[in-house]
């Protein structure tokens, strides 16, 4: 328990070769704990070694221990090979092993989105959100998939709540801002956009989206010199695709100020 513990704590502070050692070493000692062979998993899965990190899951779950935890870690594990219908079996089995588990419903709703099933996956994620209100990741990817089918009312109320829980996310800013354009609440994308750039500036899609939203608006200069700071940043960060179609809505923008 003394290696576990020391292990724990090095992985904590980022130190995760020297957790390993120590997670190694318990299993020396004791090469039945499951805990073990759990936790070495996540240390090794958190420094891309996958195959490694499958196999210590597989073997904790042939021991005593927290299977549901251990099936909803290697399900991680496996949708990070690009394993995603083994990753949404293990999922499953965590569900039915602790129905009151909600990080294998929201990470089996990842799985589904990334398959196309956004309907299923919005179900996941609902379900996740039921067990825990917070769940900030859960709010945000119910949010996206929401958006993708259509329902940007949805999407907008999730990207509030994920905002709730982090109130300093660029991206969340960003997400909503991009929602509230898309149902042309100008005012409110605006400022959500202000925010994002606040907090991340000089961030080229989030400049090209509050040009866009100035543009929406009428407000021509604004959208100019907005969508002028966008290709600078996107050609300076060397994203010449981005640079080039911000420049063509660029045009778009001072060929209307130029009739008024």
């Amino acid at each position: 328990m003394a290696h576990i513990n020391l292990g724990m704590l090095l992985s904590d502070d980022g130190r995760v070769p020297e957790a390993i050692v120590h997670f190694r070493e318990a299993l020396r000692i004791d090469p039945e704990d499951g805990e073990a062979h759990d936790d070495l998993g996540n240390a090794l899965a958190s420094e891309g070694k996958l195959d490694e990190a499958i196999a210590e899951y597989g073997a904790a779950l042939g021991m005593k221990g927290d299977h549901a935890l251990v099936h909803n870690n290697l399900g991680n594990a496996l949708a990070a090979s690009g394993r995603l219908e083994d990753a949404a079996a293990h999922y499953r089995e965590a569900i039915r092993e602790k129905p009151g588990y909600a990080d294998p419903h929201s990470n089996l709703g990842n799985v589904l989105a990334a398959t196309e099933r956004l309907a299923d996956a919005t179900a996941e994620y609902e379900a996740a959100l039921r067990l825990d209100p917070g769940y900030a990741d859960a709010h945000a990817n119910l949010a996206a998939v929401l958006a993708a089918q259509g329902d940007l009312d949805g999407a907008i109320a999730h990207y509030q709540a994920l905002l709730a829980a982090r109130p300093r996310s660029a991206q969340a800013h960003y997400d909503l801002a991009t929602a509230l354009a898309a149902r042309a609440r100008q005012t409110e994308a605006t400022a959500h956009y202000r925010e994002a750039l606040r907090l991340r500036p000089d961030w080229p899609e989030a400049l090209d989206g509050l040009a866009a939203s100035y543009a929406a608006d009428g407000q021509w200069e604004a959208a100019v010199a907005t969508a002028e700071r966008a290709v600078r940043t996107a050609t300076a960060a060397g994203e010449t695709d981005v640079a080039g179609a911000i420049r063509e809505r660029l045009a778009r923008y001072r060929a209307r100020g130029a009739e008024r």
